[in-house]
């Protein structure tokens, strides 16, 4: 079924399954075994052995040497599995609640409050699961003092974790990207970049992420509360109910834990802070060799062209750890309990490793089916060329709504799209990429089966559906900016363009946002003013 159009059923069967189960890894494995025998022509004993290659693969690879590890996909397991170590030591030790508190005691308003989670939600950018659980923890102490609604907190914990982890490289999601992008790249025949300069190039040119992220300040520096989030802010500041008390709401699955009362600042930033340094440090060290061997001069740019970013990540992911554990003995606290902080932290990575498994899986057997070449015919001879960008950024948006992974909807689509490009032009191959990456994000956001938003509720103590329904009308909005930001990105074919041209778009959409709702604000105090006379 190589390059039939019968290969375009294997993401449709995705997408239904993971709608109709919401069963996301299930769906992902069923489409893994049937895309197997849509390979093999549905012969059972050769789709068997051809899946077993691929599953060998993702650990082992076969190169003209012999056999050799796959050591990307394994440093990148390791990398994850250290941070659920980390987050749930540091959780036990009672350094997020102490932190909590000491950032409580230097605020004074509503909107300080509401500030300080969304900064926090950019700076801990190393992984978005991370970023839920240690923000929503610490937060939900600083905001309900200021009676700030869980939906409120919901939304901008999700609008800063994942967009902020997919912009930076030096991230779980980054480290994927990038890999995922050079695959893409080697399969289609695509030079002119290396993988990781082309994910840079992508960074500006994703502009879901980008006004997503200043979307969640504009809307807290500026009060303004769309929707049925602003009756859940009413609700929270006049009776101090901070969820619907007609809904169950969520907890952070922490809660299973133990937290020490004698937790203290340093136990949580000492070691997120040797975990960022040696990362860094890793990113130069691993880097050197690469840039020797090449001739080249040791340059910012050169680091990050040759460095080791799993390998690297995996290292400070190490360093971080062993500073937490160390902390941990230090407070001679019950061995058990760390124990029981590894093992939670363990299964709360463990769906996110089984997606990423998958999702390499998926990518190759799309490439062996040879879909992009026949979607590449269909597109090319039916869109427009600079209308690209914008139907990849739709796409993307359907596909991850409804299978609820990014990392799966970049595995079926970064192969179609390395075939668009050199069936149409390679120029707009980084432009599409980067509407595929910030379509899935949007996706995520607006789906109710999505990992991101439910940790985003349990880590906020939201219930997940008023999370889902109140991010909603702010995900439009930036939807909606991008959308015609892609299409201006297609006409001119230029990265800073496209950019300030989105930017303009967007500072546009706010002034009117906020000058509504003041015109409403005022029509409010009005009519409460005519009502007493």
């Amino acid at each position: 079924m190589e390059g039939s159009v019968f290969s375009l059923l294997l993401p449709l069967i995705v997408m239904v399954l993971c709608f109709t189960t919401r069963r996301v890894i299930l769906s992902l494995g069923i489409g893994v075994v049937i895309g197997a025998l849509m390979y093999t022509n549905f012969n059972v004993i050769f789709a068997a052995g051809y899946l077993f290659g691929q599953l060998k693969a993702l650990f082992i690879e076969e190169t003209d040497t012999g056999w050799v590890l796959n050591t990307w996909n394994i440093y990148l397991i390791v990398f994850t599995i250290l941070l659920g170590f980390f987050s749930s030591i540091t959780h036990v030790m009672g350094g997020n609640k102490s932190f909590g508190g000491w950032v409580q005691s230097l605020l004074k308003t509503r909107v300080g409050a509401q500030l300080s989670s969304a900064i926090l939600g950019v700076i801990i950018f190393i992984d978005d699961y991370f970023s839920c659980i240690v923000v929503g923890s610490i937060s939900r102490s600083i905001t309900d003092r200021f009676k700030i609604s869980r939906a409120k907190l919901a939304y901008i914990i999700d609008s800063t974790a994942t967009p902020v982890s997919v912009l930076v490289p030096i991230s779980s999601w980054g480290a994927f990207m990038v890999g995922l992008i050079g695959t893409t790249m080697e399969d289609a025949g695509i030079t002119g970049h290396s993988s990781f300069n082309a994910f840079m190039l992508t960074v500006p040119m994703n502009f879901y992420c980008i006004f997503a992220i200043l979307m969640v300040f504009v809307v807290i520096i500026n009060k303004i509360n769309i929707g049925s989030m602003k009756t859940h802010e009413l609700r929270a500041q006049t009776t101090g109910e901070l969820v619907d008390p007609k809904r169950k709401h969520n907890s952070s699955g922490e809660k299973e834990l133990p937290e020490s009362d004698k937790g203290n600042v340093r136990d949580l930033v000492v070691p997120f802070v040797v975990l960022i340094i040696t990362t860094f440090s890793a990113l130069v060290i691993t880097a050197i060799p690469g840039i020797k061997g090449a001739g080249e001069a040791v340059t910012f740019l050169a680091i990050f062209e040759y460095t080791k970013l799993v390998e690297s990540l995996s290292i400070g992911g190490l360093a971080g750890f062993l500073v937490a554990t160390g902390f941990f003995f230090s407070k001679k606290m019950p061995m058990l309990q760390l124990f029981q902080a590894m093992w939670h932290g363990f299964k709360s990575m463990l769906p996110a490793i089984m997606i990423l498994l998958l999702a390499f899986t998926t990518a190759e057997i799309i490439g062996d089916l040879k879909m992009g070449e026949l979607l590449a015919g269909l597109i090319s001879s039916n869109v427009s060329l600079f209308l690209l960008p914008a139907l990849i950024f739709i796409i993307s948006i359907i596909i991850d709504f409804a299978i609820a992974t990014a990392w799966g909807t970049w595995a079926i689509l970064f192969p179609i799209i390395g075939q668009i490009s050199v069936a149409t032009d390679v120029d707009l191959f980084l432009p599409m990429v980067a509407a595929a990456i910030a379509g899935s994000i949007f996706g995520d956001h607006c789906s109710p089966i999505s990992d991101s938003t439910i940790l985003s509720s349990i880590g906020s103590g939201s219930n997940h559906m008023d999370h889902v329904i109140t991010q909603l009308p702010y995900g439009l909005i930036v939807a909606g900016v991008s959308f015609i930001g892609y299409i201006i990105l297609g006409i001119t074919q230029s990265i800073w363009m496209g950019f300030f041209a989105t930017t303009a778009i967007f500072i546009f959409v706010c002034y009117a946002l906020k000058r509504f709702y003041n015109i409403r604000a005022n029509t409010v105090k009005t009519d409460a003013a005519a009502a007493k006379e």
